[in-house]
C-alpha cells in the first residue's frame, strides 16, 4: 500500500525510492494465513541501504513493529538526531534497543544489518558492529495487522516519517556473523544523495471548498511536493481573474468580496517552470443571507470505507446542496495522513468539488494535527459557528471539556444566547440520545443510558436557548427522537429534536430489542440526511444508500 508519492530514484547505479517525510510511505500488508507464518522467528538478519539529507529528529526507517496491549513486537530500524539505532521486541517477553553511537554523515548511502539467534541482537551500520545486546526472548511473535513498513514509524499516535533514499531491502533467514555481513557489505555508492524534492508536484488532493459565507471562503489544495500556490476564480471561467498565494504543499487562498448565493469557478494552478499542474475548473455557491432558501447535505462516521463514502457523497451530490456537515470520524484513524488523502478526500468527488464543507471532530479523528492542517475554520477550529439564511450551525467537540463552565460551554451558551437565527442546529459527534442496543450499556441485559450522558449536559443550553435541532455521529445507525425538553419528549415547537446520522462508512450497528420513550423513528443501514429551511419552515428527509427515501420531518415557526 502506498501513501504519497514515493519516487523512483537511482544514486551511483543503485536503484531505490526518494521519501518526502512528510506524506510518502510504503507498506507491505502481509496476508495473514500466508506471509506472516512464513516470517523468521529467530535465526535472522534484516538489510537495507539508506540516505538522509539531514540528520534532525526521528525518522522510521524500515520495520514490522506492532504495540498490541501486551507490549511491542517485532522488529525496526529508526534514526534519532543522526543515529541509527534497532529495536527488537516480542511482546512481552522483553525490548532490546541496540543504537549506534556514531553520527550518520548526511548525504551518504549507508547499509544497516540486524540479527538475532533467539539469544542476541546484533546491530551494524556500513558493515562494522555496532552494537549487541542478550535479547533471550525466544521466538519472535509477529502480529498478521502489522506488515511491513518503509518510510514510516509509528509511537501511538505520532507519526516519524522519513525523508531520504531507501534501497535493496532484504530479509535473511539466518543470523549472519560480525565477519558474514562485513564480507557480504557491497561497496556503498558515494556520490551525494540529490537533496530536495525529486520530480514534478502532483495534486495529492484535488481543490474543495471551506467556510462559505455570504461574502468569503477558502479554497484549499494539496501538493506532493511544495509548489507555487494560485488560482484562477470568478462567476465564468471566461471571467477568473488570478489570485496568488504563497508556495506550499497544503495550499489555501482566502476569497474575500464575494456575492451571497452567488456561484464562483476556481481553477488551482501549481504550475513552476515547465512543469504544468492545473485542476479542472471546480465551483461552489455562496452562502446566503437571511431571508433566502438554504439546502445542505449531512451525515457522519465516514472512518475507512471509501467505496461505501463514494456512495454516500453522490447520493448528497445529487441533492444539489449548498454545503455538507460531516459530524465527526471523518477516517478511521486521524493521525495516518493516507486515510484523509484517500479514504476522504480521494472517495467524496464530485462532492467536494462543488459542495464546501464544515467538519466536525470524533473520537477517530484523535484531535489530530491532520484536521487543523487540512480545514479552515474560524479558531479555535474544534468548535466554531456558521451561518448561512436563517440557519445557524455550531460545531462542538464533545472529546473536550463539556462541563458546565468549561471554555466550550462557555463559549456555545454566549453565542446561543446571542443569536438571532430564525433556526437553531447544533452538530457534534457523540448523541444524547441513543437506543444503541450496547454503546451505552448491554440492552439485552437490562437498563442501558440511552445515550452519551457528558453530551447530554448540552441539553440544558439546547432547552434554555431553542435549539431545534442537534445533529450526533458515532452510532452506525440512523435514530430521530420525539422532540426533547428536559429529558421528556414534548410537543412540536416546544423541544429539541435529537438526529442520529452516523450512516457513512462506518460498520453497522443496531438498536436495542425494544424501543426506548425518545424514540421515534430508528433504522440500521448506510445513509446520509438532506435540510431545507427557509424562514417559516424547515424539512429534514433521510436517504439509504440507494438514494430511497425512509424518513422526514417538518418543523414550522
Amino acid at each position: 500500500m502506498v501513501s504519497g508519492f514515493p519516487k523512483a530514484t537511482t544514486i551511483g547505479g543503485q536503484v531505490g525510492m526518494t521519501f518526502d517525510g512528510d506524506g510518502d510511505g510504503l507498506t507491505y500488508p502481509w496476508d495473514d494465513r500466508r506471509d506472516w507464518p512464513r516470517m523468521p522467528k529467530r535465526d535472522f538478519t534484516v538489510s537495507v541501504w539508506f540516505a538522509i539529507p539531514s540528520t534532525k529528529g526521528a525518522q522510521g526507517v524500515m520495520g514490522c513493529i506492532f504495540e498490541p496491549k501486551e507490549g511491542l513486537t517485532g522488529w525496526r530500524f529508526l534514526t534519532r538526531g543522526g543515529r541509527a539505532e534497532f529495536t527488537l521486541a516480542n511482546s512481552g517477553k522483553g525490548e532490546a534497543t541496540v543504537t549506534h553511537d556514531r553520527l550518520l554523515s548526511a548525504d551518504k548511502v549507508h547499509r544497516l544489518d540486524a540479527s538475532y539467534d533467539g539469544q542476541r541482537v546484533r546491530f551494524f551500520v556500513d558493515g562494522a558492529l555496532a552494537g549487541e545486546k542478550e535479547a533471550p526472548f525466544g521466538d519472535i511473535v509477529y502480529n498478521g495487522r502489522a506488515g511491513i513498513c518503509f518510510g514510516d514509524w509509528w509511537e501511538g499516535p505520532r507519526s516519524f516519517r522519513f525523508k531520504g533514499f531507501l534501497s535493496q531491502a532484504a530479509l535473511f533467514d539466518q543470523a549472519l556473523t560480525p565477519g558474514e555481513v562485513d564480507g557480504a557489505l557491497a561497496e556503498a555508492p558515494t556520490q551525494p544523495m540529490p537533496i530536495a524534492e525529486v520530480g514534478v508536484p502532483k495534486f495529492t488532493i484535488a481543490p474543495y471548498f471551506q467556510y462559505p459565507t455570504a461574502h468569503e471562503a477558502t479554497v484549499m489544495w494539496e501538493t506532493s511536493t511544495n509548489a507555487p500556490t494560485r488560482i484562477r476564480f470568478g462567476e465564468s471561467p471566461s471571467t477568473a481573474k488570478e489570485v496568488l498565494g504563497e508556495p506550499s504543499r497544503i495550499h489555501r487562498i482566502a476569497l474575500k468580496g464575494l456575492k451571497p448565493s452567488t456561484t464562483y469557478f476556481v481553477q488551482a494552478d501549481s504550475s513552476q517552470g515547465d512543469s504544468k499542474l492545473k485542476s479542472e475548473w471546480a465551483s461552489f455557491r455562496t452562502g446566503a443571507l437571511p431571508g433566502t432558501p438554504v439546502k445542505f447535505a449531512i451525515v457522519g462516521d465516514t472512518q475507512d470505507h471509501p467505496e461505501i463514502n463514494h456512495r454516500i457523497a453522490e447520493g448528497m451530490f445529487a441533492a444539489r446542496p449548498d454545503f455538507a456537515v460531516i459530524v465527526g470520524d471523518l477516517v478511521g484513524l486521524g493521525w495516518k495522513k493516507e486515510q484523509y488523502v484517500n479514504d476522504f478526500f480521494g472517495s467524496m468527488r464530485p462532492l467536494l468539488s462543488h459542495v464546501p464543507l464544515l467538519p466536525v471532530l470524533g473520537n477517530h479523528d484523535r484531535n489530530a494535527r491532520n484536521y487543523y492542517d487540512l480545514f479552515s475554520m474560524p479558531e479555535p477550529k474544534f468548535c466554531y459557528r456558521y451561518q448561512s439564511g436563517d440557519v445557524e450551525i455550531w460545531s462542538v467537540d464533545t472529546d473536550h471539556d463539556v462541563e458546565p463552565g468549561s471554555p466550550q460551554y462557555r463559549w456555545l451558551e454566549e453565542t446561543l444566547s446571542r443569536s438571532k437565527a430564525k433556526w437553531k442546529i447544533v452538530a457534534h459527534h457523540y448523541p444524547p440520545y441513543s437506543s444503541d442496543i450496547d454503546d451505552y450499556g448491554d440492552a439485552t441485559a437490562g437498563p442501558i443510558e440511552g445515550g452519551d450522558l457528558q453530551a447530554r449536559k448540552f441539553s440544558a443550553l439546547y432547552d434554555k436557548y431553542g435549539v431545534d435541532l442537534c445533529f450526533s455521529g458515532h452510532i452506525h445507525s440512523y435514530e430521530r427522537t420525539y422532540p426533547m425538553r428536559g429529558g421528556k419528549v414534548v410537543s412540536q415547537g416546544k423541544g429539541t429534536v435529537y438526529v442520529v446520522v452516523g450512516g457513512g462508512g462506518g460498520g453497522l450497528e443496531q438498536a436495542a430489542p425494544t424501543r426506548a420513550d425518545f424514540t421515534h423513528t430508528v433504522r440500521s443501514g448506510h445513509h446520509f440526511g438532506v435540510v431545507w429551511a427557509d424562514p417559516h419552515r424547515l424539512e429534514f428527509r433521510a436517504y439509504d444508500l440507494e438514494s430511497r427515501l425512509f424518513d422526514s420531518f417538518e418543523l414550522e415557526k
